[in-house]
């Protein structure tokens, strides 16, 4: 009986020295558990104020006719590396009123044929003019789509010389 007592005692101290392991592995899985769905929490914040800021620039760019597709990728650009509202706000407020002006001075910057001139704010009234005389010297639509693409094409070699 001697041994007993002693061996009680051990199986014992074993048995809660398991229980408490099986414990503690138990508390690190539902810490681990809880840590990722707070992780996964924070991913979907994340992906719905990206959509929440995408539907912004979509809403500014309704004036987009008066910006270059590279001034639209800079506004875009500037819009994200912006961490707060206010600042961002900021930008907008430039930008209305920029497309303002622009649209202000619509006569300026239309073609003679309905659309606004691809970059025409960028262009001198010189050049302008040219490009509007080229336009209305084009005899099918045709040769006025390859007229307003080599333009666009002048027009993005020119911004990215800026």
């Amino acid at each position: 009986m001697k041994f007993s007592k002693p061996i009680c005692l051990l199986a014992i101290t074993l048995l809660s020295s398991a229980s408490y392991n099986g414990f503690a592995q138990d508390k690190d899985k539902n810490r681990a558990a809880q840590v990722e769905r707070e992780h996964r929490v924070s991913q979907d914040m994340d992906r719905k104020m990206d959509r929440e800021m995408d539907r912004e620039m979509d809403r500014d760019m309704d004036d987009s006719e008066f910006m270059t597709t590279q001034e639209q990728e800079r506004y875009k650009e500037r819009l994200q590396a912006e961490n707060s509202e206010q600042e961002r706000s900021k930008i907008r407020e430039q930008y209305q009123k920029e497309m303002k002006s622009r649209d202000h001075n619509r006569e300026q910057y239309e073609d003679g044929m309905g659309e606004i001139i691809y970059g025409g704010w960028t262009m001198t009234e010189q050049e302008r003019n040219s490009y509007r005389e080229q336009l209305e010297a084009a005899t099918s639509v045709e040769q006025r789509n390859e007229i307003r693409m080599k333009h666009q094409e002048q027009i993005h070699l020119r911004e990215q010389a800026n």
